[in-house]
């Protein structure tokens, strides 16, 4: 299902920092799929920190281990 983009940013502001709301919260007031959300904030996540490299233009780590430092996140 294909989700208007300001409802999506409106759900992620809410689980993102500085809100940091609970995803099963979120989940079952806004009816989408707590996978859904994970997911979201899993590539507002890999943008970040994909933004950051390239605005730093310093050595960085590989993309392999950011992507694995990603992974290990818990929400």
């Amino acid at each position: 299902m294909k989700y208007d983009p300001a409802l999506r940013e409106a759900i992620l502001r809410r689980i993102l920092p500085p809100n940091s709301e609970p995803m099963s919260k979120v989940a079952r007031d806004s009816r989408i799929s707590l996978q859904t959300l994970f997911n979201w904030k899993k590539n507002r996540l890999l943008l970040m920190v994909f933004l950051s490299q390239k605005r730093r233009k310093a050595k960085s780590f590989p993309p392999k281990k950011n992507f694995a430092w990603l992974l290990n996140l818990r929400p």
